[in-house]
């Protein structure tokens, strides 16, 4: 974790996170609005990172397609992140 409390620096790819630590890197990089559903739905990682565009809007609930390319390029950063360290 960083200064803020942040979820950096993680030794497990972001396809390998549980829902716990989804939902807490959800609830850091301000998407909080959606946890309830994100614990709902999300198993994993690699499921949020194979999800459509659809599947975030009808699954976590997500309307508002601001939010849906916030998700979208927090999880592209996230998982490159973890193929730059191997």
């Amino acid at each position: 974790r960083d200064v803020k409390g942040l979820i950096t620096n993680t030794d497990v790819p972001f396809a390998r996170w549980d829902t716990d630590r989804v939902t807490a890197w959800m609830n850091d990089i301000g998407l909080n609005m959606y946890l309830v559903d994100c614990k709902r739905w999300v198993k994993n990682g690699e499921q949020l990172l194979r999800s459509s565009p659809h599947d975030l809007e009808k699954e976590l609930n997500i309307k508002n397609s601001l939010h849906r390319k916030k998700l979208q390029l927090a999880m592209k950063a996230a998982a490159a992140e973890g193929i730059d360290r191997f």
